[in-house]
């Protein structure tokens, strides 16, 4: 003779909410997994402005001219050598401010990013 043990019918009812909602979570998930194939977007390019300037008469390198984007407030500082780098801007052409103390102020039109640039200022009379 065998005894049998029946499980109430609430005990039952719970138990397939639960497995439904395992299933439910299972499947869910793997087609969240699944949907997920897309490649990162390619970040976007970069360029840098670049070059030296320099005094147009004696070639010397002059430090601390100030090297503007016009119609920006995106500028640098050249260093000691008359380097001085714009990172990050959108390739293309821009225009340039170039001024110093004791210099003509230099305008640059269509100035094109990545491509280093020679600038040689002038000393006001």
């Amino acid at each position: 003779m065998t005894i049998g043990y029946a499980l109430p019918l609430s005990k039952i009812i719970i138990m397939k909410k639960i497995i439904l909602s395992i299933i439910v979570m299972l499947l869910f998930g793997s087609v969240a997994i699944a949907g997920n194939d897309k490649e990162p977007a390619a970040p976007a390019v970069k360029s840098t402005l670049q070059g030296k300037v320099t005094d147009f008469l004696t070639d010397e390198e002059l430090a601390g001219v100030t090297v503007q984007i016009e119609g920006t407030s995106i500028k640098a500082y050249t260093d000691i050598e008359g380097n001085f780098r714009i990172e990050g801007v959108e390739p293309g052409n821009y225009n340039l401010t170039v001024s110093y103390i004791s210099y003509k102020e230099m305008k640059l039109q269509d100035i094109l990013a990545a491509s280093p640039v020679d600038i040689k200022l002038e000393q006001k009379n």
